[in-house]
C-alpha cells in the first residue's frame, strides 16, 4: 500500500485537474453561446442586463459616488449581495446549476432583508445593533417575510419560492439529487455539464434579484440622480426580459419536463 501512495497521488492530481479543463470548456461554450445569441437573444439580454447591474452595484458597494463617512453597514451587505451573484453567475457557467441555485437563495434572503430595510428604516438599526444570538432569532427568512407582510408589502421572494430554492439547491431530496443533470434518460453526468435550461433557470432568477436589489441599494445609499436613473433603467430592462420567459423555480419541473421532450423529438 505505500508504494501504492504516490500514484494514488497523480490519479488525484489528473482528477482535478481534468475536472478543471471540463469545466473551462463548459464556460467557453456557454459564455460564446450567450454573447452570440446562439443560445436566444432572451439569454444574451439577460446576461449582458445581470453583467451592467451588477457592475452599477459594484460601484455602490465601493463608495464609487463617494464614501458617506459611515460603518459602511450598507455597503459590506451589498459587497456581500454582488459576490453571491457574481459566484452564482460563475457557476452556472461552469456547469453547476444547482449549487448556482444555492448561492442565489443566499441573495434571495438579502434581497428580502434590503426590502425590510426600505419598509421600515428602524429594521436597519435593530438588526445591526442586536446580539448574533437575537439576530438569528429575530431576523430569520420567515420572520423578514412576515414583517414585510405586517407592513403591507408582498416579499419579493415568498414562502413558496424561497422553499423552492432551498430545494433545488440545499436541501437533499430524492427529487432535487436529480434536478438539471437528467436530460439524457437515466444517464448521470457529475460534475460539470453544460445544460441550456440550468443556465436559463440560473439567469432568470438572478437577474429577478439583482434587478430588486438594485432598486432598494439606491434607495438606501441615497445614490445620486443620474446614479438612480441608470439603476431604474437597469432594473427595468431586466425585469422586461424575465417577465418574456417561463424559467423560473417555482415552475422549473414543468420547463424542465418541456425541455426534455424537444431533446427527445
Amino acid at each position: 500500500m505505500v508504494d501504492r501512495y504516490p500514484e494514488a497521488l497523480e490519479w488525484g492530481a489528473e482528477f482535478l485537474e481534468r475536472g478543471q479543463r471540463f469545466e473551462a470548456r463548459a464556460e467557453e461554450e456557454i459564455v460564446a453561446g450567450l454573447n452570440s445569441g446562439r443560445l436566444g437573444f432572451r439569454a444574451r439580454g439577460l446576461y449582458l442586463g445581470i453583467g451592467q447591474s451588477l457592475s452599477l452595484l459594484t460601484i455602490a458597494a465601493s463608495c464609487g459616488h463617494g464614501c458617506r463617512s459611515t460603518n459602511h453597514l450598507l455597503e459590506n451587505i451589498t459587497r456581500r449581495f454582488v459576490n453571491f451573484a457574481l459566484a452564482a453567475l460563475r457557476l452556472a457557467c461552469r456547469g453547476y446549476y444547482d449549487e448556482s441555485v444555492a448561492l442565489i437563495r443566499n441573495a434571495s434572503e438579502i434581497l428580502n432583508l434590503l426590502q425590510l430595510f426600505c419598509a421600515d428604516p428602524s429594521t436597519k438599526a435593530g438588526w445591526s445593533t442586536l446580539s448574533e444570538r437575537d439576530r438569528r432569532r429575530e431576523f430569520t427568512p420567515v420572520k423578514v417575510r412576515l414583517r414585510l407582510e405586517e407592513h403591507g408589502h408582498s416579499p419579493l421572494i415568498d414562502e413558496h419560492a424561497y422553499a423552492m430554492l432551498c430545494e433545488a439547491g440545499l436541501h437533499l431530496s430524492p427529487d432535487s439529487a436529480r434536478q438539471s443533470h437528467d436530460l439524457e434518460g437515466e444517464r448521470v453526468y457529475v460534475g460539470p455539464y453544460p445544460s441550456v435550461p440550468g443556465v436559463i433557470l440560473v439567469l432568470s432568477e438572478l437577474a429577478y434579484v439583482i434587478a430588486h436589489g438594485l432598486s432598494f441599494v439606491g434607495q438606501l445609499l441615497d445614490m445620486p440622480q443620474e446614479s438612480m436613473a441608470a439603476s431604474e433603467k437597469a432594473m427595468a430592462e431586466l425585469l422586461q426580459q424575465v417577465a418574456r420567459g417561463e424559467m423560473r423555480i417555482v415552475n422549473y419541473k414543468t420547463a424542465l419536463e418541456w425541455f426534455k421532450q424537444q431533446c427527445n423529438t
